[in-house]
């Protein structure tokens, strides 16, 4: 896991406040919501106090973004989005009352078995699209260069074995 957030962290390229992102099936717009102050603007207010007139200064901030504060988000978007379609996938194909939440369901108990199976066969889905996704993923988030990919070939070299991990029902409790 540590070597997937710090391939996010250290290769995150972009310089725009809103972004596109892509995960998996869904697109959606981020705006960068942390800032950083890069001066102020001095606001002066006269008002007549009866003999003289009298100023006031006050200070406003100028704020701008702080792309490098971003760059922490990156690894929780994936993975709570992730999360978040795979239960709403488990949720359209249920039948029966289910409510999810984040990556958890709660259902009824005649229903607790096929709703694992259902999760386990999400997971298996993620699973199997994990190149395309973080393909797409690493394209939003602009890490892209030489550096990028060298980083998250030893990202792919470490998990390889992922093709042979075990899916099954269990996986939900």
């Amino acid at each position: 896991m540590k070597l997937f957030k710090d391939a996010l962290i250290q290769n995150y390229n972009v310089q725009t406040p809103t972004l596109q992102i892509k995960i998996m099936d869904d697109t959606f717009t981020i705006t960068v919501n942390k800032f950083k102050q890069a001066g102020a603007k001095i606001i002066i207010t006269e008002a007549w106090n009866g003999k003289k007139y009298q100023r006031s200064f006050t200070h406003e901030p100028i704020l701008i973004p702080d792309y490098s504060r971003m760059k922490l988000f990156w690894a929780t978007c994936l993975i709570h989005n992730l999360d978040s379609q795979v239960m709403d996938k488990i949720a359209d194909a249920t039948d029966e009352w289910i409510l999810t939440i984040h990556d958890a369901a709660i259902v009824l108990p005649g229903t607790a078995r096929r709703t694992r199976k259902a999760y386990a066969l999400q997971l298996k889905e993620v699973n199997n699209r994990r190149n395309s996704i973080l393909s797409g993923f690493r394209q939003s988030i602009g890490a892209t260069t030489l550096k990028a990919d060298v980083a998250f070939m030893k990202l792919h070299t470490a998990t390889i074995q992922a093709e042979d991990v075990p899916f099954n029902t269990t996986a939900m409790k």
